[in-house]
Order: structure tokens, then sequence, then C-alpha cells
């Protein structure tokens, strides 16, 4: 069941010099797949609110055997002063086991971060789990090769995740043919998993595949199957 809540959670503090002043509206599909078999679709979507307000929203579908599993994220944020500012942060989940849901409120003024449970969260810049993901997607355009986020996950938990470039990789999926940037998420010599995510740079950077592996055995392949470019 473990394998099945992780499949399409695409993980994803520094940036330099990269210019946020045109954030391009998109919708992009993918298709999961585990040992060739397809399980699953998901959805990510930048939509622009009005002034320089955007709404980022990511769901999934998969199942396996009579295994369910439903996931919705919503990161609502602003570009000021060429930072991407998490307002709120909504996340769903659902399915075979027990249902989760996680709201914040992110008061920049105050330097908190309000739960709609109740508690209250120290802030210090770190982004939410979904905003976090678009921000090394842009943060791909510069020339930084290694990349570090401090966050605020969805069991409302600070974490910190690490980031390094493989290099360039030309690949197949769904979508067709198309030249990518390879990158690893860097974990502990000691951890069990290895995670592969590459990004195109002919669509904005926009991630077109994820790969995870468990003591060497693959556990999810979620590939690009459509991409478009949205009316802003």
């Amino acid at each position: 069941m473990q394998q099945i809540k992780t499949l399409f959670v695409f993980l994803a503090l520094s940036i330099s010099q990269v210019v946020y002043a045109n954030l391009k509206p998109f919708e992009a599909d993918y298709i999961g797949y585990r040992k060739g078999q397809k399980i699953g679709t998901a959805k990510q979507k930048l939509e622009h609110v009005s002034g320089n307000q955007y709404r980022l929203s990511y769901q999934s579908l998969a199942s396996l055997f009579f295994l369910t599993d439903k996931r919705y994220e919503t990161s609502h944020f602003v570009l000021k002063d060429n930072e991407l500012i998490p307002q709120q942060y909504t996340y769903v989940r659902k399915g075979t086991g027990k249902d989760k849901s996680l709201d914040l409120q992110f008061d920049v003024e105050q330097k908190i971060v309000n739960s709609k449970k109740g508690d209250v969260f120290e802030w210090d810049g770190e982004l939410d789990n979904l905003l976090y993901r678009f921000h090394f997607q842009q943060s791909l355009m510069s020339s930084q090769q290694e990349f570090e986020y401090r966050i605020i996950n969805n069991r409302a938990q600070y974490k910190t995740y690490k980031f390094k470039i493989l290099g360039e990789e030309k690949l197949t999926l769904p979508y067709g043919e198309i030249d990518t940037l390879k990158v690893q998420i860097v974990r502990a010599s000691s951890s069990k998993r290895t995670t592969y995510i590459w990004f195109a740079p002919s669509l904005d950077y926009t991630m077109v595949r994820i790969e995870q592996y468990k003591e060497g055995k693959q556990q999810a392949d979620v590939q690009l199957s459509s991409y478009s470019a949205l009316t802003p």
C-alpha cells in the first residue's frame, strides 16, 4: 500500500539569476506505470488568477488490484519582487486506508502559517509542498547544478530536499520524443530509495518523467502524455 501512496509524489531554497516576469500557464497530463503496466494518471496545471496571483494544482489517481489512491493539491501564490510567495496550500488524499487533508494559510507579515485545524507554525520563507516543485522547475533556467529547498510538506512537517543535475538525455514518452535534463534527488547514503526526474527545456522545464526505485526495484514510472500552453 505504501508504494501506491507514494506513486505520484514527484519530489521536487536558493535560486540565482532567475526572472519570473512571464510565468506561463500550462496544463500537463501524465500516465503512471509499474513494471510496464498502466496503473494511473496525473495532471498538473498552472493558472493565472489575476494581477500577480497564480494557482498551481496537481491531482492523481492510481489503482492497483483493489487498492486506490486519489490526491489533490493546490497552491495559491503571488509573484512579488521576483519571488514566488505562498498564500494558501490545500491537500486532500482519499482512497484505500485513512483519508487525509491539510489546509494552510501563509501570513507573510506575521511570519506564521495557520492550519485550518487550529495549529500555528513559524514561517521563515519555506515553500509549500507543491510550490517548491514549480520553483525548482523555474530554477533550472539558471546555471546552478545543485539545489536545496526548505518546505512545509503535506503532513505540516518542515523538510529539506536536495537535488543535483546529472545531465542531458533524450526520452521517448507517450508525449513523443523530447530532449530533457535529468535530475536526481539527493538522499542519505543509507536511504533505500532512488528517484530520478526529467525536465524538458522546450516545455519551459516542465517535468516530463519521474522514476523511483526502492532497493533497486522500480516502484513507479510517471511519464508525460500531453502538454498544452494556456491563455494567461
